[in-house]
């Protein structure tokens, strides 16, 4: 760049992760990309449309686990106020069901947290431009693990407290968010989850993970959700 010639406006960008040492060093890692600048940042779900407003905000990136409203959740919601907005989504969860509920709902890329430097550049490069960004080893799981063929009867004989835990799950809240959130201890949660991968004749938690999803997204769809 000659120094003469105009310099690359900085897209304007919101930060969403619930816990403060890990949005320091992703604003740190993300404005070192040259591509964005950091204006807003949120450790919760419910002030980020206000904030995407009052900030003019082009660019949000969120984590899926979110105190009170999870970044799943806050998808349609943004989408729906922002038409244009672009979402990058930054989770720990990388299960096939999360990238493929959090695409349908409207994100225009998903990184897991884990990622090098360099894969959140190219997704930032990917988005911005305008295209959808999931890396390799994510496709590949799209394109494998087919969604699950639905199964409620099951459900039917679940208490709610099971229910709860489901939806909680299918929202990306881990097992000490959920513990939080119910005010049970976290050795609970994980009782309530060994019955439920008994009860509904499961092998293993990636499949209690993936049903719950699956349960997540269908009462989304009825309009039993936000």
């Amino acid at each position: 760049m000659t120094p003469d010639s105009p310099a690359t406006a900085l897209v304007r960008a919101l930060l969403a992760d619930d816990h403060a040492l890990v949005r320091a060093g992703l604003r740190q890692l993300l404005e070192h990309t040259g591509l964005v600048t950091i204006v807003a940042e949120a450790d919760d779900g419910l002030p980020v449309p206000d904030l995407v407003a009052d900030h003019q905000v082009a660019l949000a990136i969120l984590d899926i686990s979110m105190p009170h409203l999870s970044g799943l959740d806050l998808l349609p919601v943004l989408r729906r106020r922002f038409p244009a907005l672009k979402i990058l989504m930054l989770s720990m969860h990388t299960d096939a069901e999360y990238v493929r509920e959090a695409l349908q709902r409207g994100a225009n890329g998903f990184v897991p947290k884990d990622a090098r430097p360099e894969i959140l550049r190219q997704a930032l490069t990917h988005i911005l431009g305008g295209e959808t960004y999931v890396t390799p080893e994510m496709r590949i799981g799209l394109a494998v693990a087919p969604p699950p063929a639905a199964s409620t009867g099951p459900l039917d004989a679940l208490p709610p407290r099971q229910r709860q835990l489901l939806d909680l799950m299918g929202q990306g809240h881990s097992t000490r968010e959920i513990a939080q959130l119910l005010g049970v201890g976290v050795k609970t949660v994980e009782t309530h989850r060994a019955r439920l991968i008994q009860a509904l004749k499961l092998r293993h938690g990636n499949d209690l993970l993936r049903f719950a999803m699956q349960f997540r997204a269908g009462r989304h769809a009825q309009g039993q959700t936000p």
